[in-house]
């Protein structure tokens, strides 16, 4: 038996005057339950905003795509335009890079995403579920509790989410196998 490959993973902060914003969908099937959820981080790792959402019952892509649409809205809004996003969605970030709809049906959605990316600074890249730890619990809690959550200050946010974005802060890392 061979040796299993490791790599080390770690959320890597945004470079100077940017945000981060990592951003998640969830299903319990394809189709079936979904949420989606995210969290914006300044370039020092401290929380701006957090947001969960359940959606009801739609396709995983869907509430990748939600999720993606919330973050940005909210950066838009609120004057950050030099934005790094993570997916762990490698579909949903194919298709953003490529400017391809996904779906039919959310095609003036996805026009508008890209609407807001072009207006400003922000680059969509993929990341390994590990590094989307918080946006992975938010999008989970928020599914679980079948609500909707806008969080506009951390102490406001479930326990473990808060200890999560602390080890981000601190560079803890996380372990990926790749066999």
């Amino acid at each position: 038996m061979g040796l299993k490959q490791v790599k080390i993973l770690r959320w890597q902060p945004p470079p100077y005057s940017f945000v981060k914003l990592n951003c998640d969908g969830c299903s319990r099937d394809n189709p079936g339950e979904v949420a989606m959820g995210g969290i914006i981080r300044s370039n020092k790792g401290e929380f701006i905003w957090a947001y969960g959402s359940f959606l009801g019952n739609q396709t995983k892509m869907v509430a990748e795509l939600e999720a993606l649409y919330e973050g940005l809205k909210y950066c838009a809004a609120n004057g950050l335009h030099d934005v790094i996003v993570n997916s762990d969605s490698m579909s949903l970030v194919q298709c953003v890079n490529s400017k391809t709809s996904p779906l039919w049906m959310y095609h003036g959605k996805f026009r508008e995403i890209i609407h807001i990316l072009q207006d400003c600074n922000m680059k969509v890249l993929h990341c390994f579920r590990e590094i989307n730890v918080v946006a992975d619990y938010l999008v989970n809690y928020a599914c679980n509790e079948r609500e909707h959550f806008n969080w506009h200050s951390p102490r406001l946010l479930p326990e473990f989410a808060r200890g999560l974005i602390n080890l981000d802060k601190l560079q803890m890392p996380y372990i990926r196998n790749l066999c």
